[in-house]
């Protein structure tokens, strides 16, 4: 999100220094190779962007911003994206603040349910104002979390904040939690784009946008910080960015954890102008969840034009590459999932952020990538699944 994503949301919803080498920096002289011998599953092929469908099996063109992937253990795939205009079965066309998506091929999508029933989901900690952006979902335990932003627009807004619902299910029912924080309560503006990582019984919450990517712990069960407001105050620490609002500074922030390394990416530019849209996905990467997180050539996520491109506008393919998650297939490939403009859509829809997934490669160098780094268009193999289409 930037801001003008922020000041249209009531309609639509680092430190700054010099950094050196670290020992988990690439140290290789030699060209990097990557293996793009295993594109996916040539029988289960796409071409993006994704395919909606409504309840009567009718393709629907959706717009699915922010989007994030899981897979849902029971055979199906489940989408979520900020809130968006599309076909609710018998309750029909309108906006949804909490839209989930399911499919059984990660290629064609149906709508399932929604998280939020109305405004007075947000009874208590914003008046029913503002959007609801940027889901991010985590099975804890035998719950299904599911964060969000929701704000009341203005890029620095103290009272942008973060909230929790709970589901024994990817679709519900929903049990809210309400606000786990604001920018105003924990001290960094502009908080937003969370993403939650579990690791030996402990879990975190990155997050963060202009005012640096920061993370806090949460108890055990993820729905309130660890320890209380205070404690997450004096102890959250800064990953990534600036101090400062930039127009090149990180935002929507996802960890993975992979190869001994952990990996951060970031997504940074203008991610809300229509086809003229600069943003893209970098990554950098750390022996610790905490960093310093360095690219490629070893230099530190610690200002803007800093890690490794995963991938970037292309005019005919796709522009406003950007606010990824990663998601492993049947197969156990990484899929990168994100937005994008389709310039190859017509009229008003050319301004709309719909889904795209790419297949996420892996160099010589230990760094992640897409192909040529952008996005494709054609008709590709997709991800290798255990089922086909929108149902089992």
């Amino acid at each position: 999100m930037d801001r003008k994503a922020l000041l249209s949301l009531p309609l639509t919803l680092l430190v700054v220094g010099c950094s050196n080498p670290t020992s988990n920096s690439s140290s290789s002289k030699e060209a990097n190779v990557v293996d793009y011998s295993d594109p996916g599953d040539p029988e289960n092929s796409y071409s993006n962007h994704l395919k909606f469908f409504d309840d009567k099996g009718v393709e629907e063109f959706v717009p699915c911003a922010d989007p994030f992937m899981i897979n849902g253990e029971d055979g199906a795939y489940y989408a979520y994206c900020s809130n968006t205009y599309h076909n609710m079965g018998d309750l029909g066309y309108q906006l949804d603040y909490g839209p989930v998506f399911r499919s059984f091929d990660m290629v064609n999508w149906q709508w399932v349910s929604s998280v939020f029933t109305g405004h007075e989901s947000f009874a208590g900690w914003n008046n029913g104002e503002g959007g609801v952006w940027a889901p991010s979902v985590v099975k804890i335990g035998d719950t299904f979390n599911f964060y969000y932003c929701l704000g009341q627009g203005g890029f620095y807004s103290n009272y942008t904040g973060i909230g929790v619902a709970t589901s024994p299910t990817p679709y519900g029912p929903w049990t809210h939690y309400g606000k786990i924080f604001d920018s105003g309560e924990i001290g960094v503006k502009n908080s937003i784009d969370p993403f939650i990582f579990e690791e030996n019984g402990k879990v975190y919450m990155s997050f963060g946008s202009g005012d640096g990517i920061w993370i806090v712990e949460l108890n055990a069960e993820g729905t309130a910080l660890k320890n209380g407001l205070a404690d997450a105050v004096a102890n959250k620490v800064m990953i990534g960015g600036y101090q400062m609002y930039e127009g090149t500074n990180y935002e929507a922030s996802f960890i993975q954890k992979k190869n001994g390394f952990y990996y951060l990416y970031l997504s940074t530019g203008s991610c809300c102008d229509g086809l003229r849209s600069t943003y893209h996905v970098v990554v950098g990467r750390s022996e610790s969840m905490y960093g310093p997180y360095v690219g490629e050539d070893g230099r530190a996520i610690d200002r803007s034009d800093r890690g490794k491109t995963v991938i970037e506008s292309h005019m005919t393919k796709g522009t406003g590459t950007g606010h990824c998650a990663i998601i492993q297939d049947a197969k156990g490939l990484d899929w990168l999932v994100y937005h994008a403009y389709d310039p190859n859509e017509e009229g008003s829809r050319k301004n709309e952020r719909v889904l795209y997934i790419d297949r996420l490669y892996w160099g010589s160098d230990g760094f992640p990538t897409c192909k040529d780094q952008v996005p494709t268009h054609e008709t590709v193999p997709g991800p290798y699944v255990t089922h086909k289409g929108v149902s089992a």
